[in-house]
C-alpha cells in the first residue's frame, strides 16, 4: 500500500508540475504575443502617416492640426501617439497654439491596420492657448454643434488677444475636460483655473435628449 501510495503521489506531482509548466509557457507566449501586437505601430512609416493622422484628428475631435514635426508611438502605460511641435486651430487663418507636444491615445483594436486605428482622447499638458474673438465664436459653435471625442488640457495658460495683437487677459488653466457621455447623451465641459486672480470652477452641460 505504501509503495502504491508513493507511486501515485509521484505521478500526481509530475502531472502537477507538467500542468504548471504548461500554464507558465502559455502565459509567456500570450504576453509576448500581446507585446508584439502593441509594438506594431513602431514600424509605421510616419513620414507619410502624418497626413492620415491629421485627417483622423480633424474627423474625431473637430480641430485642425498642422505642421507636425515628429510623431512618436509609445505603448506604456497605454498605447498613444506623441505629436511634437505642431500648430492647432479652430478657424482658418488664426493659429491658436503652437504645442511642443500632446498625446493622442488610441484604442487597442486594429493596431495592425494603420488606416483603421481608432483614436480615443487627446491630452495636452503645459501649453499656451492663444484666442481672439473669432476663436471664441468658433469654440462656442464647437460646443453647440460638434460631436467630438474627449479633449483634456492640464496646467496650461489661456491668452486672450485683441485684433491688434494686444494681450488683455491671461488665465492659467488647471483642468479642462471636454467630452461626451454617449450613454447618457450629454456633452460636458468642466474647467478650473484662475481668472482675474481668483480661483474658479466652471461646468457646462448640453443634453442631447433636449437639444433646444
Amino acid at each position: 500500500m505504501n509503495y502504491k501510495s508513493k507511486k501515485n503521489k509521484s505521478k500526481n506531482l509530475k502531472y502537477k508540475n507538467y500542468y504548471q509548466f504548461k500554464i507558465i509557457i502559455s502565459s509567456i507566449i500570450i504576453l509576448f504575443s500581446f507585446l508584439i501586437y502593441l509594438s506594431i505601430p513602431f514600424f509605421y512609416n510616419y513620414d507619410t502617416y502624418d497626413k492620415a493622422l491629421k485627417n483622423k484628428i480633424n474627423q474625431d475631435f473637430k480641430i485642425n492640426v498642422m505642421n507636425i514635426k515628429k510623431i512618436e508611438y509609445k505603448f506604456l502605460p497605454k498605447p498613444h501617439f506623441i505629436i511634437q511641435d505642431s500648430i492647432i486651430n479652430l478657424t482658418e487663418g488664426n493659429n491658436i497654439s503652437k504645442i511642443d507636444k500632446f498625446k493622442v491615445y488610441v484604442d487597442l483594436k486594429n493596431l495592425h491596420k494603420i488606416n483603421e486605428i481608432q483614436l480615443k482622447k487627446i491630452v495636452v499638458n503645459k501649453a499656451n492657448l492663444k484666442f481672439k474673438y473669432p476663436d471664441l465664436i468658433s469654440f462656442h459653435q464647437h460646443l453647440q454643434k460638434k460631436i467630438t471625442k474627449p479633449i483634456y488640457i492640464y496646467n496650461s495658460n489661456f491668452f486672450y488677444y485683441t485684433k491688434d495683437e494686444k494681450n488683455i487677459l491671461i488665465s492659467p488653466i488647471k483642468k479642462f475636460k471636454y467630452f461626451i457621455d454617449k450613454k447618457n447623451r450629454k456633452k460636458y465641459l468642466n474647467t478650473s483655473g484662475i481668472l482675474f486672480g481668483t480661483d474658479y470652477k466652471f461646468s457646462w452641460i448640453k443634453d442631447y435628449n433636449k437639444p433646444n
